[in-house]
């Protein structure tokens, strides 16, 4: 399992998101986390990226994290270059 994903998970719980987990893998529909926030909305995180995003990769993670995995908010995440 991916350290990154997981360091999320650990760090979206500590923060008060609830029923975080990681739904990473094969098949994954470009979700690596869910989490839902104290007001209930589902939040989906595809893992950081150290190069840039390429627009295959975001039009799939944007075009299923609502239908898919019912986010209410998606995000993705770019490392800035050093």
């Amino acid at each position: 399992m991916d350290q990154i994903v997981l360091d999320a998970v650990h760090v979206l719980a500590r923060d008060g998101f609830v029923r975080a987990r990681r739904v990473g893998g094969s098949g994954d529909l470009g979700a690596d986390v869910v989490v839902c926030d104290p007001d209930d909305r589902k939040i989906v995180q595809r893992k950081q990226y150290t190069a840039p995003v390429a627009s295959g990769a975001l039009q799939k993670f944007n075009g299923t994290a609502v239908p898919e995995h019912g986010a209410d908010v998606a995000v993705m995440r770019r490392r800035p270059t050093e």
